[in-house]
């Protein structure tokens, strides 16, 4: 209950999508066979919605929105950054990538550039190529090897743990797409303490799987 009030005073859309993406993986993942149920559920849930979330939620296609418009600006430099130093980018940290920006004069708007608004891009900036890579590489082999421990897993509480970590890594990752969660060192020490426990719950379900076998 708190996590949704939070969540309707923040009026961040990617972190509605976000939520929603993370609650279909874990239908998926826990029984998949509720995903058409599930589905229903959300479409009915719709016109309960107060009036100015609907309204927000309607605005995330509309380019004359000034959140939406105001990312571009910020796209194109973080993707003039990547082309001057795809490699080795900008240096680890906001501070680091503001000042390469501001040297190299690639970022024109009115609003100040505080990061860029997008997971995939700020990690590509500031650490470069093979950074990006190893966080996506990293992200997608542990929620594989996830869904894999929870769909061969018995009912169990490292089974649950799975399945929830992996749902959160999930509905992050799609909201990196629209924003960058890192900015705030809490959310960033909240992520990474959830992806080790996908990793702890994904070794506890195999563990219990080759008891299983051995019995």
């Amino acid at each position: 209950a708190v996590g949704a009030a939070a969540l309707g005073m923040t009026y961040s859309r990617a972190s509605w999508v976000g939520i929603a993406v993370a609650m279909a993986a874990a239908v998926f993942l826990w029984k998949p066979k509720l995903l058409p149920l599930f589905a229903a559920g959300c479409i009915l849930a719709v016109p309960l919605l107060p009036d100015s979330i609907l309204n927000r939620i309607l605005t995330i296609t509309n380019t004359e929105d000034s959140s939406t418009s105001g990312r571009i600006p910020l796209y194109e430099a973080a993707l003039a950054t990547i082309k001057t130093s795809p490699v080795t980018g900008a240096g680890l940290g906001t501070a680091a990538v503001q000042q390469f920006i501001k040297d190299n004069n690639l970022y024109h708007a009115k609003a100040p550039f505080v990061h860029a608004h997008n997971i995939y891009l700020q990690v590509w900036i500031e650490a470069g190529l093979l950074g990006v890579v190893s966080f996506v590489g990293a992200m997608l082999l542990s929620i594989k090897n996830a869904a894999r421990a929870v769909r061969h897993c018995g009912d169990s509480a490292a089974r649950t743990l799975t399945c929830a970590a992996a749902s959160a890594l999930c509905g992050i990752m799609v909201c990196g797409l629209a924003d960058y969660p890192w900015n705030y060192p809490r959310v960033m020490s909240v992520f990474w303490f959830v992806f080790a426990l996908c990793i702890a719950g994904t070794k506890l379900c195999a563990r219990g799987e080759g008891r299983e076998a051995r019995r």
